[in-house]
C-alpha cells in the first residue's frame, strides 16, 4: 500500500490534523475555494470527500508562518496601539492570506515584513548601550494628553534620524529601545497636540480594534494593570 505522503488526495481528517484545525474548518476552507475537494463516495448516503494533498501541504506552510499580532507584541514587548501606528503608516504589512484570516481573524502580519523590520532595527542600532540611556517603555510613561508616539521614533530609528543614535538593551525587545536622556526629554515634552517630530498624526492612530487588553490599558493610561 502506497504511504500516506505520497498519496495524490488526503480525507477530511488526515486533513484536518495536517492543517491542526477542526474538520469544520477544513469544510469552510474548501466552501471558501481556499481548498478542492472532491466526493470519494461513502455509506449511510453520506458524501464523502477528499482534498489534494499538494494543495493542502502548501497551505500547510502558509499557517506555520503567520504571525498574530498577539505573538509579535510578545516578541517586541511593543503594546497593540504601536502595531497599529506602524501598520496604519506601513511599516509593518497586513497578512493577506484569505486562508488565515478565514480561520485566525485579520489581526496577523506578513511574517516577511515583520522579520525585515526586526533585522534593519538590528542593524541601525548601536554595537554597545551607553550608560544612563532610557529605555522606551520607561520614555513613554511620560507621555501624556495624546498618542504615545511609538511610530515617530521606531521610523526616526529605521532612518538613523535620532540624535546619538539608539541602542537595543534587550535583544528583540523593542520597548528597550535606548535612547539619549536629551532625546527622551524632547519626546515626553512633545505636548498633547504635537505632530512632530514625535508626535503621532491622527489618521496614523487610529485603531481597528473596539477592546484592548488590560496590559495595553495601563500602558496607555500610565498606570498599573491592578489600577
Amino acid at each position: 500500500l502506497p504511504e500516506v505522503s505520497d498519496l495524490p488526495y488526503l480525507n477530511l481528517r488526515s486533513t484536518a490534523r495536517a492543517l491542526q484545525i477542526e474538520a469544520s474548518e477544513v469544510n469552510n476552507l474548501a466552501k471558501h475555494g481556499f481548498l478542492d475537494a472532491r466526493p470519494t463516495g461513502g455509506g449511510n448516503r453520506r458524501t464523502h470527500w477528499s482534498f489534494r494533498r499538494k494543495q493542502v501541504m502548501a497551505l500547510q506552510a502558509r499557517m506555520a508562518e503567520r504571525l498574530s499580532w498577539a505573538a509579535f507584541c510578545r516578541i517586541t514587548g511593543l503594546p497593540q496601539v504601536a502595531i497599529e501606528q506602524l501598520l496604519n503608516a506601513g511599516v509593518l504589512r497586513r497578512c493577506e492570506d484569505g486562508a488565515v484570516r478565514l480561520l485566525y481573524g485579520p489581526h496577523h502580519l506578513e511574517p516577511n515584513t515583520s522579520g525585515s523590520f526586526i533585522k534593519q532595527l538590528h542593524d541601525a542600532a548601536l554595537p554597545n548601550l551607553p550608560p544612563g540611556w532610557i529605555a522606551l517603555r520607561d520614555v513613554m510613561v511620560g507621555v501624556g494628553g495624546r498618542a504615545k508616539p511609538w511610530l515617530p521614533i521606531v521610523s526616526a530609528a529605521l532612518a538613523g534620524d535620532i540624535p546619538g543614535g539608539f541602542a537595543l538593551s534587550q535583544g528583540n525587545r523593542l520597548d528597550a529601545i535606548a535612547i539619549h536622556p536629551l532625546i527622551a526629554r524632547r519626546l515626553v515634552l512633545g505636548g498633547p497636540h504635537a505632530i512632530g517630530p514625535f508626535g503621532v498624526a491622527p489618521s496614523l492612530s487610529s485603531s481597528e480594534s473596539t477592546q484592548i487588553g488590560v496590559g495595553d490599558a495601563a500602558s496607555y493610561l500610565n498606570c498599573t494593570a491592578q489600577d
